[in-house]
């Protein structure tokens, strides 16, 4: 059975949430083994928690699936989910030498954690995630990253690698400053001195002015990052911010589609209702309250 390990190592899960990706400077290779390895361990290992299982099982192509089986698909699929978010949203721009290599490979693992979570549902028979062609396609991208940085091509992942049942408080901190900061910088640094240089106010109902499009833009970015960490965190949140994620998530995907669509040539700004607003920074609020950040603004200078 061909297994499909996409990265190797052992690394604290804190080192992948120093910083928020605000800054130019893009990892060096050694800060960018320790984030590939940090989140690709959990996903290794849940995979060959799972592949052994089916083999184990003596399952074959078109066999149904158990509940058991099921169930280890199930634990495996969040792990990839955060794989292909966080490669494709590291906490600083990859080393240009790798650079698309990560982006391809952060698209495979998108498309097998479908794969993978479609064998979770009731009824499901077996059928690899990815073919042989696949796989063998993934492993050379995938070794030419691991060469790049310095990692051996076998994975040494460990129990000690896995992610946690839950974030810790500060691992969750770090986590959501991580995702939060660069939409936050961008508004303020950005979108906010061109849309003040415009000298027109940005109204409802009104059209963006042009100068103002490019900021928009990397808001737009920003905006989907922040929604893609937050959907997707390295470990389940804590309580208090979990009970938050759904409504703050859904709060970004309006947020980035109204400036994405006040952008067309001849549309206007609708940005979303202000009892939308209200109900975002309510719990914006109490995801902080609950993280220990008192002002956010000194929070995301400090963790730049």
């Amino acid at each position: 059975m061909r297994r499909t390990i996409h990265a190797i190592a052992v690394a604290a899960l804190a080192i992948t949430l120093v910083a928020p990706a605000a800054q130019a400077a893009e990892l060096t290779n050694e800060e960018a083994a320790a984030v590939w390895r940090a989140a690709s361990c959990p996903s290794n290992l849940a995979e060959t928690a799972f592949l052994d299982a089916v083999e184990a099982a003596g399952i074959e192509p078109g066999e149904p699936l158990t509940d058991d089986l099921r169930a280890l698909a199930d634990a495996w699929v969040p792990h990839l989910r955060h794989v292909a978010v966080r490669f494709l949203y590291p906490p600083a721009p990859w080393p240009l030498e790798i650079r698309w290599d990560v982006s391809g490979v952060a698209a495979t693992i998108a498309e097998e954690a479908d794969r993978v979570e479609a064998l979770v549902a009731p009824g499901s028979t077996w059928i690899a995630p990815l073919s042989d062609a696949e796989a063998a396609e993934l492993k050379v991208v995938v070794d030419r990253v691991r060469t790049t940085l310095g990692l051996p091509l076998a994975s040494d992942c460990t129990a000690a690698d896995d992610a946690p049942a839950e974030l810790g408080i500060d691992a969750a901190r770090a986590a959501w400053l991580d995702a939060v900061c660069p939409r936050n910088l961008v508004a303020r640094n950005e979108y906010m001195p061109a849309a003040k240089a415009s000298g027109l106010p940005v109204t409802y109902g009104e059209p963006l002015p042009e100068a103002i499009l490019g900021p928009i833009g990397r808001l737009v970015d920003a905006i989907d990052r922040a929604a893609a960490l937050i959907a997707a965190p390295a470990a389940p949140w804590p309580a208090a911010v979990a009970a938050e994620v759904p409504a703050i998530v859904a709060y970004f995907g309006r947020e980035a589609s109204a400036w994405r669509q006040a952008s067309m040539e001849g549309a206007r700004f609708a940005p979303p209702p202000k009892e939308a607003d209200e109900a975002f920074r309510a719990g914006a609020a109490r995801v902080r309250a609950a993280l220990g950040i008192e002002d956010p603004d000194a929070a995301c200078k400090a963790a730049r």
